[in-house]
C-alpha cells in the first residue's frame, strides 16, 4: 500500500527539490488518508466498515505490507469484492500439443518460476442495498508459505509503487531527456523501493492516456497551442484521401526571427551556399529548386571514402596521406592544386585508378580553393548539421513517438536559445585579452563575439610573418604583394583604395569565410587604418547579432529603431496575450476589455486608412475589416489519423556487415575484409571449410576401405 504517512525523509526532500507543486498534491491526499487512518494500526475483522471499496483496498494492502505478503483482486462486482493473497491459486502446465504449438510458430519460452501456492487466506468485503458502507463479511489469515521480511516486502508487486514525488520527477527527467531510470536509484531505501522498469512503464502509461486522440492529432492540437502562444510559429500537414497524415512541417518562432535577422534562406530568398554529401537525389533537387546557390561536397566524406578507397597508400603516417592533404586543403590557387594532383598521380602510379579520375572530374564541388569565392562562414564539411544531429539525440530517440517528438523538439530548442543567450552574456560583458595591442585588435574585441575575435585574432598574430611590396599605383589605389617570410606559397597579391578604404586579396578569405584575412592586415598596418572598416564587419559575427531575438524574448520596451514588421507583430501580441486570462476570470474585467479592444481597433483602422492615402496605398476596404463584432464559432475539424506504419528506411542488414555485437561495420572494415578473402579448401578448393572436414575427402576414403 502507498502511504505517504510513512514516507521517509528522503522523499520529502526530493519533493522539494522536484517543485513546490508536489508539495501541494501531498498535503492534499493527506485529507484522504485521514478517512482511513483509525484503521492502519488494527487487523481486520468481521464488521468493520469502510467508506468506499478504495479505502478498503488500501487497508487491507497495508496489513498485509506489515505481515510480509501481497495481495491482489479475485473477483469485483457492484456491490461484492474478494481480496486475495498473491499467493492464491495454483500454476497450470502447459499441454504438450500447446508447446508443440508454440515451437512451430517460433514462441518457444522459458519455463518461469511460480509463486502460487494454491494459499487460502483471503477477505471478502460487501456492501448492502441502500447502504453507503463496505463492511468485512469474513476474514481467513491462514498462509501456506513464508512471508517476506520487512526489507524485501517492497518488491512485491502490489508494494512496488512510485510515490507522486518520483512520478513527477520520472516525467521531469523525460521531458529534459535525462536518463529516468536514474530516478529509481534515487529514490532507494525505506518504502519507495521501486525499479527503472517501473519508470518506464508509467511513462508508457502517460503516452498512451496522452495518445487517446492519436499521435497525429495530438501533434496538431500541439502546434495550434504554439501558433496561439505565438503568430510566427508556423506548422502545415498534409493528408492523404483518408485523412491520414503523410507529410508534416513546422518552423520555430524565434527560428524564424532568427533567419529574418540573419539573411538565411526564407521568405522567398534563396540560400548563397549549401554542403551535402555525395548523394545523386539531392544534388538534383538543390539544382531544381535553388539554381542560384552554390552547393558543393563534403570534404570530410570524401576524405574518409579515400581511406577505403586507397587503403594501401592512405593510412596513418603515410607520406601520400600527407602529400594528398596539403594539395587539397592549403592550395593556395586553382593552377597550385592541379599542379600538385598531377605530381601526386603520377608518383604513386594513379593516373588509371577510375574513382580519382571521376574526383577529379567534379573537382569544383568539393576542392575548398575553388569554392573560396562564395561565402560558406568558413565551412568545408557538414560538420555544423552533424553536431546538430547529435544535439537532438540526447533529447529523442528511435523510440520517441511524433508527439514526444515536437515536444522535445521544443525543449531543445529552448535549451539551445538558453546557452546563445548565455555566450551573448559572455561577449557583451566580459573584455576580451589583447595579445598584440593595437587599436585594431581592441576595435574586433569590442564588435566581434568570443568566437570570431579568436579567428580574428588568429590572423592578426600572422602580420609579422609578412613582408609587403608595392607593385602598382593608380592615384588612390595601390596593389601590393605580400609575402610570407617561412612558406613561399602564402603570397598573394593586394589591392587597396585609400579613399574608399576598400580592399581586395587574392586569398578571397572574407569571400569566403567573412574575416579579414592577415594579408589585408598587413596592409592595413602598413597605412595606419586602425579600425575594421564597416563594409567588412558582418553583423552575424557581432555581439549585436541577435538582438531582435532578445528584444522579442525579454518582452522589454518596443524602440521605434526596429523597423521590422515581425518584431512589432510579435510585440503586441504578447501584450495581448496577457488579457485572456483576466477576461475569463470576471464578465465585467471581459466587457472592459472587450469594449477598450473595439475602440483601439476602429481607431487603428482610421489611422491606417490616413497613412495609406500619405504612401499612395489603395485603403483596404472597410467592410471587410469590422471583424470585432463577430461571434466566436467553433469550426468542424475532421481529425486527423495517424501516418500508416512503413518499413524501415533501406534494404535490410547484412550479417555480414555487423560484428558479432551487432555493431554495423565501416566501409573501411568492409574493404580490409574484403581484400584478404575467404581461405579454400585444399582438397576440392571450395571455400567453407578445410582438409579435416571436406566431404569429398572422406567419402574418398570410405570407398577405398569397401574396395
Amino acid at each position: 500500500m502507498e502511504n505517504s504517512t510513512f514516507e521517509s525523509l528522503e522523499d520529502h526532500e526530493m519533493v522539494d527539490l522536484v517543485s513546490n507543486d508536489v508539495e501541494t498534491t501531498l498535503e492534499n491526499s493527506k485529507s484522504n488518508e485521514a478517512k482511513v487512518e483509525e484503521h492502519l494500526d488494527a487487523c481486520p475483522t468481521a464488521g468493520m466498515e469502510f467508506n468506499s471499496l478504495e479505502d478498503v483496498k488500501e487497508f487491507y494492502t497495508s496489513f498485509a505490507k506489515k505481515e510480509g505478503f501481497g495481495v491482489r483482486i479475485r473477483s469485483t462486482k457492484q456491490n461484492f469484492c474478494i481480496l486475495v493473497c498473491a499467493n492464491e491459486g495454483k500454476h497450470i502446465a502447459r499441454s504438450e500439443n500447446d508447446e508443440e504449438s508454440n515451437v512451430c510458430i517460433g514462441k518457444n519460452k522459458k519455463r518461469c518460476s511460480t509463486s502460487r501456492t494454491d494459499c487460502k487466506a483471503s477477505l471478502i468485503v460487501s456492501k448492502a442495498w441502500k447502504r453507503s458502507k463496505w463492511v468485512i463479511k469474513s476474514i481467513t489469515n491462514v498462509h501456506n508459505h513464508g512471508m517476506v521480511s520487512p526489507k524485501s516486502v517492497t518488491y512485491l508487486r502490489c508494494h512496488k509503487k512510485i510515490s507522486l514525488a518520483a512520478k513527477n520527477l520520472v516525467e521531469k527527467f523525460d521531458e529534459e531527456g535525462v536518463p529516468t531510470g536514474k530516478v529509481a536509484t534515487m529514490f532507494q531505501g525505506g518504502d519507495n523501493s521501486f525499479s527503472s522498469r517501473n519508470c518506464w512503464n508509467h511513462l508508457r502509461n502517460l503516452r498512451r492516456r496522452n495518445l487517446d486522440v492519436g499521435d497525429a492529432q495530438a501533434v496538431f492540437n500541439f502546434c495550434k497551442q504554439k501558433q496561439v502562444e505565438n503568430p510566427n510559429f508556423f506548422y502545415a500537414i498534409q493528408c492523404d484521401d483518408e485523412d491520414r497524415m503523410i507529410n508534416f512541417f513546422w518552423v520555430d518562432g524565434r527560428a524564424r526571427l532568427s533567419y529574418k535577422i540573419f539573411g538565411d534562406a526564407m521568405s522567398g530568398k534563396y540560400p548563397v551556399s549549401i554542403i551535402t554529401d555525395q548523394d545523386l537525389a539531392m544534388k538534383g533537387a538543390i539544382a531544381k529548386v535553388f539554381p542560384h546557390t552554390r552547393h558543393r561536397l563534403c570534404l570530410w566524406h570524401i576524405r574518409k571514402k579515400i581511406s577505403e578507397k586507397l587503403s594501401q597508400l592512405y593510412f596513418k603516417s603515410s607520406a601520400f596521406k600527407s602529400k594528398l592533404k596539403s594539395c587539397i586543403r592549403d592550395s593556395p590557387s586553382i593552377k597550385d592544386f592541379e599542379e600538385d594532383w598531377e605530381h601526386i598521380m603520377v608518383d604513386y602510379n594513379l593516373k588509371e585508378n577510375e574513382w580519382l579520375k571521376g574526383l577529379y572530374n567534379i573537382r569544383e564541388s568539393w576542392i575548398p580553393v575553388y569554392n573560396r569565392c562564395t561565402f560558406f562562414a568558413g565551412m568545408n564539411t557538414t560538420q555544423r548539421s552533424e553536431s546538430i544531429n547529435a544535439f537532438f539525440d540526447s533529447f529523442v530517440n528511435s523510440a520517441t513517438t511524433l508527439q514526444d517528438f515536437v515536444v522535445k523538439f521544443d525543449k531543445a530548442m529552448d535549451s539551445r536559445f538558453e546557452k546563445e543567450r548565455r555566450e551573448d552574456f559572455e561577449s557583451r560583458h566580459r573584455l576580451r585579452l589583447v595579445d598584440v595591442k593595437s587599436k585594431i585588435e581592441e576595435h574586433a574585441a569590442s564588435i566581434y563575439t568570443r568566437t570570431v575575435f579568436g579567428k580574428f585574432r588568429d590572423e592578426l598574430l600572422k602580420i609579422n610573418q609578412f613582408t609587403k611590396k608595392r607593385i602598382e599605383k593608380n592615384g588612390s589605389q595601390k596593389r601590393y604583394r605580400v609575402s610570407n617570410d617561412f612558406d613561399s606559397r602564402d603570397t598573394f597579391i593586394v589591392c587597396l583604395d585609400l579613399n574608399t578604404k576598400v580592399a581586395n586579396c587574392d586569398c578571397q578569405l572574407f569571400q569566403f569565410m567573412g574575416l579579414l584575412c592577415r594579408h589585408i592586415l598587413v596592409i592595413f598596418q602598413l597605412k595606419n587604418i586602425v579600425e575594421i572598416p564597416d563594409m567588412y564587419i558582418l553583423k552575424r559575427w557581432t555581439k549585436d547579432a541577435n538582438k531582435g531575438v532578445g528584444f522579442i524574448e525579454d518582452g522589454t520596451k518596443f524602440s521605434s529603431e526596429e523597423n521590422s514588421a515581425t518584431l512589432r507583430s510579435l510585440h503586441v501580441h504578447n501584450q495581448a496575450s496577457l488579457l485572456p486570462g483576466l477576461a475569463a476570470k470576471y464578465e465585467k474585467i471581459y466587457k472592459l476589455i472587450s469594449s477598450d479592444l473595439e475602440e483601439t481597433y476602429r481607431k487603428a483602422l482610421i489611422m491606417e486608412n490616413e497613412l495609406d492615402i500619405e504612401n499612395n496605398i489603395i485603403p483596404s476596404d472597410a467592410s471587410c475589416q469590422n471583424l470585432i463584432h463577430e461571434q466566436l464559432c467553433v469550426s468542424s475539424e475532421s481529425n486527423i489519423k495517424d501516418p500508416r506504419s512503413s518499413q524501415t528506411k533501406g534494404r535490410k542488414k547484412d550479417a555480414r556487415k555487423e560484428t558479432q555485437h551487432g555493431r554495423i561495420k565501416s566501409s573501411l572494415e568492409l574493404s580490409v575484409n574484403r581484400s584478404q578473402g575467404k581461405r579454400n579448401c585444399k582438397v576440392c578448393q571450395k571455400p567453407g571449410h578445410n582438409r579435416r572436414s571436406c566431404t569429398q575427402k572422406i567419402s574418398g576414403q570410405s570407398m577405398e576401405q569397401h574396395t
